[in-house]
């Protein structure tokens, strides 16, 4: 897709600096990093979400997600937790995606209202990211690694942005294509070139 942003990565900006790859995934700094250690992974070919992966690419997915797991628990000393707002029907108004092109949010963070988060939002516990079904979506993996999905909520835009700027106090900054947030990008870099 000429538009997209992903498929059209300028290398040589530090937002764009690849932490590692696989066949079918880069990882890099998310632009907008509310806090150090921020990170995405998103897919070298242009679909729309990552539940439109092959059953090959899955395991690629996840054997990804626990390697960039135990980089942050050497970095950070805890786990992170990782979401996506998957579109796979881009026609859809219930998406909360701002980037179609299929890309999931690994964040050092922990809600501490993650409980009223799940309920509020209507995520229900899964086995693996094999039975997210094709449809609009929220994936989420809590610090402790129990995966969710969600099929009926707030159709909002970055909204698992927003609840954590607004646990963190950034309130509106939550929008990254208005607040950068480069220093938490370069401070992670830093952190990251040693492992």
């Amino acid at each position: 897709m000429n538009d997209c942003i992903f498929c059209n990565l300028d290398f040589d900006k530090v937002e764009n600096t690849v932490i590692c790859e696989t066949k079918n995934f880069r990882v890099i700094p998310s632009v907008g990093s509310l806090l150090d250690g921020y990170v995405l992974i998103v897919t070298k070919n242009h679909i729309n979400s990552l539940s439109e992966l092959t059953d090959e690419q899955k395991v690629e997915y996840e054997n990804l997600v626990s390697e960039i797991l135990q980089i942050f628990q050497k970095v950070y000393g805890r786990t992170p937790i990782l979401f996506e707002h998957g579109t796979p029907n881009i026609q859809n108004s219930m998406s909360a995606t701002s980037i179609i092109h299929a890309h999931s949010h690994i964040v050092n963070f922990k809600f501490k209202n993650e409980s009223e988060i799940l309920e509020k939002y209507n995520f229900i516990s899964i086995q693996n990211f094999k039975d997210v079904k094709r449809e609009n979506y929220i994936y989420y993996v809590s610090d402790n690694e129990t995966k969710y999905v969600s099929y009926n909520f707030d159709s909002i835009s970055q909204l698992m942005r927003i609840l954590i700027a607004n646990e963190i106090d950034k309130g509106e900054q939550y929008n990254w294509r208005k607040f950068d947030f480069k220093e938490n990008i370069v401070t992670m870099l830093n952190k990251f070139k040693d492992i």
